[in-house]
């Protein structure tokens, strides 16, 4: 999924049991505030792994076992960065992940 030339764009998406699922944002140009919130609705103890990275594959934000974050970050390079969250948990359920990305 991507989103392009918007303020803000909202979607839910399921991430599969012990897979992964990204989204992906396209900056114009370097310099750029990106803001990224998430929250599990469903599935396992309402937790994921998440990783953000730049279009040079660096590593901007991550974390495991998270319910919910909300960001505001400095996007130090122009193109498409991605959002990917893991559900590595043992649980055999899916979880339903929500993210909201905007340009503040």
């Amino acid at each position: 999924m991507l989103f392009r030339s918007a303020e803000a764009a909202a979607l839910s998406a399921q991430v599969p049991r012990q897979g992964k699922t990204c989204f992906y944002a396209w900056v114009d140009q370097a310099l750029e505030k990106v803001g990224f919130y998430f929250a599990v609705q469903e599935g396992g103890d309402f937790d994921t792994d998440y990783v953000v990275m730049s279009p040079t594959d660096k590593i901007i934000l991550q974390g495991e076992k998270s319910s919910q974050e909300d960001y505001v970050f400095t996007a130090n390079e122009f193109g498409e960065y991605s959002f990917c969250f893991e559900n590595g948990s043992s649980t055999k359920e899916e979880k339903l992940v929500c993210i909201f990305h905007y340009f503040p």
